[in-house]
């Protein structure tokens, strides 16, 4: 049974941003890698618990990876269980330096 999915301000922005810089280039592939990342989302909201515990934080925050064009993003979320519900925290830029990773 699926979850339903809440995405924070932050992720919005985060995503907002990554949409801009391929629009960039060509809307056309913004628009698809827009509709992969939904999709990606949709994925977790049905199984939340597919993706391991993020990296450099560990649990609760769990991680998916996702890639558009030539970067690859981490989709970080959390599970409230007792809700059935996947709160999108961030869309972080794998690129970035793990030193300046926060919430």
């Amino acid at each position: 049974m699926s979850y339903s999915i809440k995405i924070s301000d932050t992720a919005k922005a985060e995503t907002r941003q990554v949409y801009e810089y391929l629009a960039g280039y060509d809307p056309r592939i913004a628009d698809k890698h827009l509709v992969r990342l939904t999709n990606s989302i949709s994925l977790i909201g049905r199984d939340p618990f597919l993706c391991a515990y993020l990296f450099l934080t560990g649990a609760p925050y769990r991680a998916k990876l996702f890639s558009a064009a030539r970067t690859s993003f981490w989709i970080i979320y959390e599970v409230d269980e007792q809700e059935r519900t996947v709160n999108i925290l961030k869309v972080w830029n794998s690129k970035q330096d793990p030193d300046d990773f926060e919430f």
